[in-house]
């Protein structure tokens, strides 16, 4: 992942199909298991999960750091930042909204908008999620 959550960090859970009462809740990051590309979080209340990156949104609320730190945590995140070494291009990070073109292998994708989940440097495409079908590609920078 191109800026992934650290252990510790407070998300909260959201778009969840087979467990919607977990929908909103709160939860820490434990860490993130490669293994299953999800990270392994506790939920207030005990209760550890594996969630997609796409299912989980970085939160403040409740934290117990406060001032100048939270402020600055809470301030927007650039969607993009330059891809070091590369001239003109940028990196998508995690949770940015796409608009898929350019497709000919899957052209029923194209105009569809999509949320990044990650990049994937062993394929050299970002992982995304289609918003209207919920279904998972990976897909270049130059189609999106």
């Amino acid at each position: 992942m191109d800026r992934p959550m650290e252990s510790g960090t407070l998300v909260e859970i959201h778009g969840l199909k087979a467990r919607p009462d977990l929908n909103g809740k709160r939860a820490r990051v434990v860490t993130f298991a490669s293994d299953r590309d999800r990270y392994q979080i506790t939920v207030d209340g005990g209760e550890e999960l594996y969630l997609k990156a796409v299912n989980l949104k970085v939160t403040d609320v409740g934290s117990t750091s406060g001032g100048a730190a939270a402020a600055k945590s809470a301030a927007p995140v650039p969607a993009t930042v330059p891809t070091p070494g590369v001239s003109g291009t940028a990196t998508l990070l995690p949770d940015t909204e796409v608009s898929i073109s350019g497709l000919k292998a899957r052209p029923d994708l194209n105009g569809l908008n999509g949320v990044v989940v990650a990049y994937v440097a062993e394929r050299e495409r970002y992982h995304v999620v289609v918003s209207d079908t919920e279904e998972e590609t990976y897909l270049r920078r130059a189609n999106l």
